[in-house]
């Protein structure tokens, strides 16, 4: 059997056609076709258009065809101006892309304001003008009027990324700072029912400062609304500044705010040494041929082409462009008609350098202010980094040295002792320490006297024991470390100082990885005492620093 056996072929039989019942068949008339069809949605677009004549080559896509002129429809306003607008895409059929034809569009109706009742949902990848039907025209300046008057209210994706093309191009506002107060107030309002935005207006705003001349820098625009968190390699490369440990930490996975140095009244301090720290390893990578930026970032091409409002409707001539000032924010443009940047892509662990280095600083910020509780700075996390710039002979050691060398010359700095003396008193206080000094005159012997008398009778000061200072740790963040770990974790950190090799074990038991287990411990522990506790290196092992106290609240 080959399975085909069973099977034969058999005819289809037709069907007879219906034939129409005389009298009962209704005319096009008598149903009012054409009235149905000219109050449709989309019944202004056409689905042809007229032949072109013979021998010409059709170089334009139909649906950049205008609307044909509704002769049925009643005098509607809105209608015909529609049609005028549409009518500008026939003006240029051969236009390079339908960016230029809708920012012709855009300015034709930039003044428009609408009072639609009716609403019409649009989805569209690219949407412009062009690709709406009348109902959807009327809803988008319907919402558009409203927008403008302060009313965002929620709508379709589409419209509200029509109306960002519009303000890119600097459409419907008096100029580019009003343009870009508006695309603020909408990237904050459309945030509830238009997220995707997010993805996309962070490059636009760069861009908008690239392509305009604005009263601010972009460093200043982006402290203004508190957007950091967008743009990363601005701080990692433009200019350093005396608050660069905080805009640094929003991109850290340390969080240096909940440090007990921080609450001690040390964060200015801190601050200090962080800015010294930062300009000092500029100038180290620097000597070393590279920039302070290649510890977080590297570059995938040398000439990348830079096009201003990629992946957005955006068309302005080459002439245009032009002349462009050198952006402040690592995003360099060529002076000429070429513009081109370097493309850079961050390491996976970028962020865990940034915490390294603010950590490292505040690990030696305590050490100089001889602070009571002393922290330590893992630099695991980071080896993947350090060995992708081995190339560039950056060295964790230098760079600990370089942070330790910059906190040490500022707290030197700032303790220094400055004495001026007024030259014109200087005979008088002269003077006056010669009177002084024979008033104080006393024999030799009784001096030597009194200095011995004075050592035998002066206790030397008992040696400070490391339990001492362990008795000395702020009782409140332990105690509330022990009250916020699990017993699964109580239990862990036991097996640690008994025999660590059986951590695993025990995890295993409980179904959690120990890499997990660990890090939830040190999440913890530097939300309560400002400092990573353990460490799992294929066993659970303690800081040496904390396992005496540790010992005593696990009941070792």
């Amino acid at each position: 059997m080959t399975g085909r056996e069973d099977y034969s072929a058999f005819p289809i039989p037709r069907p007879s056609p219906r034939k129409p019942l005389d009298g009962f068949t209704p005319t096009r008339e008598a149903v009012g076709i054409t009235g149905a069809a000219l109050s449709a949605p989309f019944a202004d677009i056409p689905l042809a258009a007229a032949p072109p004549d013979k021998g010409t080559n059709l170089r334009f896509p139909a649906a950049m065809i205008p609307d044909m002129k509704d002769t049925h429809a009643a005098n509607d306003p809105i209608r015909d101006l529609f049609f005028q607008m549409r009518s500008l895409a026939a003006e240029n059929p051969f236009a390079r892309n339908n960016a230029e034809v809708f920012i012709k569009q855009a300015r034709f109706m930039a003044c428009f304001n609408d009072d639609y009742n009716g609403y019409t949902e649009f989805s569209s990848y690219y949407p412009c003008y062009q690709h709406m039907g009348y109902e959807q025209l009327r809803t988008y300046f319907t919402w558009r009027s409203r927008v403008r008057s302060g009313d965002i209210q929620p709508t379709s994706t589409s419209y509200v990324f029509l109306y960002v093309y519009e303000l890119l191009s600097c459409i419907g506002v008096k100029n580019p700072s009003d343009g870009l107060e508006k695309l603020m107030t909408l990237m904050r309002a459309a945030g509830s029912f238009a997220p995707v935005l997010s993805a996309y207006l962070p490059q636009w705003l760069k861009d908008y400062h690239i392509c305009y001349t604005l009263p601010h820098t972009f460093n200043a625009f982006i402290k203004t609304y508190g957007l950091e968190k967008y743009y990363p390699e601005v701080y990692l490369f433009g200019q350093i500044d005396e608050d660069c440990l905080w805009l640094w930490n929003g991109l850290s996975v340390y969080d240096v705010s909940k440090s007990t140095f921080i609450r001690d009244g040390y964060g200015e301090f801190l601050k200090q040494c962080f800015y010294e720290a930062l300009k000092s390893l500029q100038a180290y990578c620097k000597k070393r041929g590279a920039e302070l930026g290649d510890l977080f970032f590297y570059r995938i091409a040398k000439s990348t082409a830079w096009r201003p409002f990629d992946k957005a409707l955006y068309y302005r001539d080459d002439t245009q462009l032009e002349g462009l000032s050198e952006f402040s924010g690592n995003m360099p443009v060529a002076k000429d008609n070429r513009q081109t940047a370097d493309a850079l892509l961050p390491y996976s662990d970028y962020r865990e350098m940034i915490g390294y280095l603010i950590k490292k600083t505040e690990v030696c910020a305590r050490d100089v202010e001889k602070y009571k509780y002393r922290i330590t700075a893992n630099h695991k996390p980071i080896l993947r980094v350090l060995r992708a710039v081995r190339n560039l002979k950056l060295t964790r050691s230098e760079i600990d040295k370089t942070i330790l060398k910059a906190v040490m010359d500022y707290k030197e700095r700032i303790t220094r002792t400055v004495v001026s003396v007024d030259l014109d008193n200087l005979h008088r206080i002269r003077s006056e320490a010669m009177d002084t000094r024979d008033k104080l005159l006393i024999d030799e012997d009784i001096t030597a006297e009194l200095s011995v008398t004075t050592a035998s009778a002066q206790p030397s000061p008992p040696p400070i024991s490391t339990s001492a200072v362990y008795e000395a740790l702020p009782k409140d963040g332990w105690a509330e470390l022990a009250a916020l770990l699990s017993p699964t974790e109580h239990e862990a950190l036991r097996l640690a100082i008994l025999n660590n090799s059986a951590v695993k074990a025990y995890c295993d038991t409980k179904g959690i990885m120990p890499e997990v287990l660990t890090d939830n411990i040190n999440i913890k522990a530097s939300d309560c005492i400002g400092d990573n506790i353990a460490e799992w290196n294929g066993s659970l092992s303690l800081y040496d620093d904390y396992r005496d106290i540790v010992m005593k609240w696990v009941d070792v």
